[in-house]
């Protein structure tokens, strides 16, 4: 029988203390990223878990598992990006609502760094389903199987996955927002940015494609005098921790010089506010020279802005209602579950 691995072979492994160890898989103290991944690469090369249930993760056996009542938001902020407080407000007591609605109780689960992901409710088998905001291969593959789970909102192909999809409808509200660009005579040319972590790209399940498809489908859908819009993507990888804002206020810069580009929807960069700053920085004001058209994040009164403002309430209320009809037995498909955005405003 192989020899269970212990805490003091993690640290030898790692090159850190003990103490370091523990704590940072109880995800306390202040260690830099480099540590924090040499202690986690040790823990799953090792395959250590004082946990019962998680060595039962690790070995791939099935948990047995007892009804709790008790259901998990789990989303993801990394460790460099403020929390967002208000964002994160709507979203907990969105979720927390939505479990009470049908007899449960909602826990709310915030972690910082993926490969410190391990949270002791999981671990224990004391979670009936789990709501997933979060694009980690580590995260969805240690769920996936072992408790119902829906994702919310993340770029993903629900059927490879092999979990329900809770997404925006964007489609009608760029639509609008296309319609009313053409009255004001703007250009018929539109690029669409889509921000991607490169860093991150091996520990994560994306399906590009399906950030950009509503806006590229409601663009062609718009019809102008001189027919429909001419419609560009570019893919932005970020490198490191904030250079995917730079590199877009460069891609911005350069196609509205270069390609008479003056409208842009701009994908994964969080606020736009210091995007707009940096633009004017670089001598681009809107909306004389160019239109920025931002989905989920809302902020108020920016000008040469279109902002679509996302159902959160209404996501979670469709995540939960699919997770509980999964808890009860009932069959639901691993395809993409559409929400109507709340409302859409134009700062032109």
């Amino acid at each position: 029988m192989k020899k269970k691995a212990t805490i003091r072979d993690v640290a030898r492994k790692a090159g850190v203390s003990i103490a370091s160890v523990s704590l940072i898989l109880k995800g306390v103290g202040k260690f830099a990223d480099p540590t924090i991944k040499k202690v986690w690469a040790a823990v799953n090369e090792l395959q250590y878990c004082p946990n019962p249930y998680a060595r039962k993760i690790f070995s791939g056996e099935t948990a047995e598992h007892r009804p709790t009542q008790l259901l998990m938001r789990i989303g993801y902020r990394p460790s460099y990006m403020p929390l967002q407080n208000d964002l994160q407000n709507i979203l907990t007591c969105s979720f927390s609502d939505a479990c009470a609605e049908y007899g449960y109780f909602g826990v709310n689960y915030l972690y910082r760094h993926e490969l410190g992901f391990r949270n002791s409710l999981l671990l224990n088998d004391l979670v009936d389903g789990v709501v997933l905001g979060t694009h980690h291969r580590e995260v969805i593959e240690s769920i996936r199987g072992r408790v119902p789970a829906v994702l919310v909102n993340v770029n993903m192909d629900p059927e490879i996955v092999g979990m329900p999809l809770v997404m925006p409808d964007y489609e009608p509200c760029f639509q609008s927002a296309f319609e009313a660009l053409s009255n004001r005579g703007y250009p018929a040319k539109i690029a669409i940015l889509r921000v991607l972590a490169s860093n991150l790209k091996d520990s994560v399940i994306l399906d590009p494609g399906r950030l950009s498809g509503p806006m590229e489908s409601a663009a062609r859908k718009t019809i102008l005098p001189g027919g429909s819009m001419d419609v560009s993507c570019l893919d932005i990888f970020s490198e490191a921790p904030g250079d995917g804002l730079e590199k877009t206020v460069d891609a911005i810069a350069r196609m509205v010089k270069r390609d008479n580009i003056r409208i842009f929807t701009v994908l994964q960069i969080g606020p736009a506010g210091e995007l707009i700053q940096r633009l004017n920085r670089r001598g681009i004001s809107l909306p004389q020279d160019a239109v920025i058209i931002k989905p989920d994040y809302w902020e108020k009164d920016l000008p040469g802005t279109i902002q679509i403002h996302v159902d959160r309430e209404k996501l979670m209320g469709k995540a939960v209602e699919l997770l509980v009809r999964m808890l009860e037995r009932h069959e639901v498909e691993n395809k993409e579950y559409l929400v109507p955005c709340r409302k859409i405003q134009i700062n032109l």
